[in-house]
């Protein structure tokens, strides 16, 4: 099998909805919104994009919902060139993170992950890893990441995995 993908990255595909406000309201109260801004965020397609950028062949694979939130993460990575095969689609929502910045800097995020949990063993793209030469995992479950594991070990490819994730998500 020829390896013509450099990277592919195994992970949470969110949309990100980015938000700047004067100061964090109270509760019952509202804050004005200077600034916001939204497109594809999570740590499969944030690794992803930063590898293609970098000059690397890149892919990912990871489930988002049918819906509008989808279809903003496949038109993102498609205009950055991203390889989509092993992309899964799911009638679950797509997740989303929303984040909120302060005028301090301060920062407050609240998740909803979605069809991103629900990358199960058998959706991940055998075909796709066994041409890639490098594998990140990040933000998966633990049955899915241990299968992702074994099919780079079959298929000779070099991993790294983002323990803090992974860490963050057993302790919830």
């Amino acid at each position: 099998m020829e390896k013509n993908i450099d990277l592919v990255t195994i992970g949470h595909a969110l949309v990100d909805i980015r938000m700047v406000v004067d100061r964090f309201p109270h509760p019952d109260e509202e804050s004005n919104v200077v600034k916001q801004s939204w497109g594809s965020g999570g740590s499969a397609i944030n690794v992803a994009i930063a590898g293609k950028r970098l000059g690397l062949s890149t892919a990912i694979i990871a489930k988002i919902g049918y819906d509008s939130f989808g279809r903003i993460i496949v038109e993102d990575l498609l205009k950055e060139n991203v390889d989509i095969s092993g992309l899964r689609v799911s009638f679950s929502q797509t997740g989303f993170t929303i984040v909120v910045i302060d005028s301090n800097g301060n920062i407050m995020m609240y998740g909803y992950k979605g069809a991103a949990e629900e990358l199960e063993p058998d959706n991940l793209s055998e075909y796709v890893i066994s041409r890639s030469r490098w594998m990140h995992i990040a933000s998966l479950r633990l049955d899915t990441t241990l299968r992702a594991l074994e099919l780079a070990k079959k298929y000779d490819v070099k991993t790294s995995w983002d323990r803090q994730s992974f860490i963050s998500k057993t302790m919830e």
